[in-house]
Parts: structure tokens; sequence; C-alpha cells
């Protein structure tokens, strides 16, 4: 069942994604990578990959207006449809320090840390992407984590998902509960919050996505 607060009343910035859009904007609000990169997308109440994303092209945003500084808290709430299951990879990201450059017209750079919950919970990861581009699509680097309170459990309707970037230092927390720590400083400042999706063909982009954000400045 989902909670009835969906967005942390202390949150710096909130929403609860209530129009149409694709792309993801909200008046400026959000930047997407172009190119070779697929969108986030929103109908009411809902925010998800626009087009399967098979060839590391994921869906991505990074949140520019407001500025939320380096170090805050990320909230969202996972929608998932009832008894949805898929053969393929679907996954929901949360990124930290992300920035997306668009100004190459044809090679857009995505750099940060992104927080990676597969709808199974079997592969939970933090991969450090390391300016992603056309050129270089697998230019990631996957962080070492410390597991804590047994890790990501099976992602359920209702789920708040949250990750945290305090320094160099990495909190993911699933329900309230802290499940995974990491430490890096490669991305020490700079970039944003930010979302993404990984939809392989064959799954459902609007059966596993989220259905509000917030961020709240540490």
């Amino acid at each position: 069942m989902r909670p009835i607060m969906r967005v942390p009343q202390s949150s710096n910035f909130s929403t609860s994604f209530p129009g149409t859009e694709n792309p993801l904007s909200q008046s400026g609000a959000w930047r997407t990578a172009v190119n070779f990169y697929k969108q986030p997308q929103t109908t009411p109440g809902k925010c998800f990959a626009n087009a399967a994303t098979d060839n590391v092209d994921d869906a991505v945003a990074t949140l520019v207006s407001p500025n939320m500084g380096n170090n805050y808290r990320i909230s969202a709430h996972v929608y998932r449809a009832a008894l949805y299951t898929t053969l393929f990879s679907h996954e929901i990201g949360l990124y930290l320090r992300q920035l997306i450059d668009n100004s190459n017209p044809s090679n857009t750079l995505v750099r940060g840390y992104e927080c990676l919950f597969p709808f199974d919970s079997g592969s939970f990861q933090i991969f450090r992407w390391e300016a992603v581009n056309h050129a270089f699509p697998d230019n990631f680097t996957q962080l070492s984590v410390t597991t804590q309170n047994g890790g990501l459990q099976n992602v359920q309707d209702g789920d708040l998902l949250e990750a945290q970037i305090v320094e160099s230092n990495i909190s993911v927390y699933q329900n309230s509960i802290l499940i995974y720590t990491a430490t890096d400083s490669v991305w020490s400042s700079g970039g944003g919050p930010g979302m993404g999706f990984y939809v392989n063909t064959g799954s459902v982009a609007a059966n596993y996505c989220i259905t509000d954000y917030a961020v709240q400045r540490l």
C-alpha cells in the first residue's frame, strides 16, 4: 500500500509529476540528455522512460533549478504494477552530482554517481559515470559498497527509495532503512540530483517507475 504522505514536507524541492510531458521539463527545472540518450517522460503521477534503453542509452535527467549544492538527499516513491515481472532488465536510478552536458550537438556527456535499483533486487550497484558519451557508452566504474541491514529487498509498489551524498560519503536507503554505503571522491562537487531509467525491450517502462521526487539540502 502506497504511503499517504508521498513527498517529504521538509524537502527543498519536490514534485509529484502533475502534468504530461515528453521529455520531462517542468518549466526548465530539469535538463534531459539528448543525442543517443532516451529521456524521462511523465503522465500525471508517474515518471518513466520514453523508450526502450537497450544500448546504454538510459533515460536520464538532472535537476538544474533550484541549485541544490553538493550535499543532499534524494527521495522517490516507487510505482510497481500489480504482478509485474519481466525477464529483461528494468531499473530505476537515483543520481548524485549528475552533470549533463549537451553543448556538443552530436555528443552529450553525462557524469555522476548512479544508485541503481533493479526491479528484482538481485543486483543493486553504484556506478560512477566517467563522462559517458556515445563514443564511450560503457565508461563506468562500479564502486565498492558496504551492505547494511540485509541490503535491498525486493522493491514493492509504494516503497521509498533514497540516495544521499555528503562530502565523499554515499548512503542508500529503502523505506528509511540504511541498506548500502560507499565512499568516493572523484566527483567532489558540481552537477546536481538526477534520475534515470534503464528499460530493455520486453519490459514495460510505466510498470516500474517513480511517482514523486524530492530533494533535501544537507
